[in-house]
């Protein structure tokens, strides 16, 4: 028994060593993504729109609008040169637009959904239909499709398509459910004290599904040799990971009351600007992209917007959450056959 436990000991000790190496490691590196080099074309408090069309010294076609979650930076789409959804978009002739939520100001910090659905999806949408003279097919990455349903379904006569990426809409299906109805008798009152929820009890959520990963993350990094190019990777997610945005206090208490406990839009109860949220009334050419291994948006939870939908594609990729957008197998299994279903709407 003594050695078994003197041998547990030991790799205990080497576990954390290797924990404390990689974080040091982690230290020394950084990156930090910007948008900023794309042109504004309009603005709504801390909201603005950006064509990222512009230094391809060719004539760009369809219109693409990106909308992210309001929880994470819409840097996910253009994360690194190497890795960048929009440098793709580009290079296929595809003008990309992203809709950047920003960080809640003031003005932003009095939000409800309906602000982001309607009040700045709508006049974005204008704007690109004035500036392209097309209409839009709109993307959207995790929490952001669900806030542009309610759009979607209100103005899909001037939308081309739609496509739902790693997008909730069964909330009871992922984990996180669960710790949004632990800490929900705590988060609720804390709430209404505060002007916005910050991104880093957000971060500290998401953290306890899977508390392990974390560690093998930095395990993993200590051990591996080094390599500029996994390095800069890993630098990047985590700096976009640990760079959250905080939610307007009346959105996250929609999320955590109205989404992940009720589960209203699933029970089709989600109702916006005296509007029912119902995916069976868009009637768009739709795809719904969900990974095998998302644990925060199972498939499970995707999955019933592909059946409500008519006619909706349904994608599946072998990959994780993040890694529909910034995994070395992105472009060949995901953004490839996306494209391809694309030009097959034409």
């Amino acid at each position: 028994m003594t050695k078994v436990m003197d041998a547990a000991l030991k790799h205990s000790q080497k576990q954390v060593e290797s924990f404390l190496a990689g974080i040091k490691k982690a230290q020394k590196l950084s990156a930090q993504a910007s948008l900023d080099h794309y042109d504004e074309i309009w603005r709504l408090g801390n909201v603005r729109l950006l064509d990222c069309g512009k230094g391809t010294g060719k004539a760009l076609n369809l219109p693409i609008l990106l909308v992210p979650s309001l929880v994470n930076r819409a840097q996910v789409f253009d994360l690194m040169p190497q890795r960048s959804f929009v440098r793709f978009l580009k290079s296929q002739g595809l003008h990309p637009y992203i809709l950047d939520w920003g960080e809640p100001g003031q003005q932003e910090q009095l939000y409800e959904i309906e602000n982001y659905s309607f009040g700045c999806l709508e006049p974005a949408l204008n704007k690109i239909l004035e500036a392209s003279g097309k209409k839009p097919h709109l993307l959207a990455y995790c929490m952001g499709g669900t806030l542009s349903l309610p759009f979607v379904q209100k103005h899909q006569k001037n939308l081309q398509g739609l496509t739902l990426m790693a997008t909730p809409w069964d909330f009871h299906q992922s984990s996180f459910s669960k710790q949004v109805q632990q800490f929900g008798p705590i988060l609720n009152p804390w709430l209404e004290k505060m002007p916005a929820l910050p991104p880093e009890m957000v971060q500290f959520m998401f953290f306890l599904q899977k508390p392990e990963w974390g560690m093998n993350k930095y395990m993993g990094l200590a051990e591996k040799t080094e390599n500029a190019e996994k390095d800069a990777l890993f630098a990047a997610v985590e700096t976009w990971i640990n760079n959250g945005v905080a939610l307007a206090k009346q959105v996250a208490k929609t999320c955590f009351n109205d989404w992940y406990t009720d589960n209203k839009p699933m029970q089709g109860l989600w109702k916006l600007a005296e509007q029912t949220v119902t995916p069976e009334a868009i009637k768009l050419p739709t795809m719904v992209m969900s990974a095998i291994k998302d644990h925060l948006v199972p498939p499970a939870s995707s999955k019933p917007l592909a059946d409500a939908i008519p006619d909706a594609q349904w994608f599946e990729a072998n990959t994780g959450h993040l890694g529909l957008m910034v995994s070395s197998r992105a472009q060949k299994e995901v953004w490839e056959p996306w494209l391809k279903w694309l030009k097959n709407q034409e």
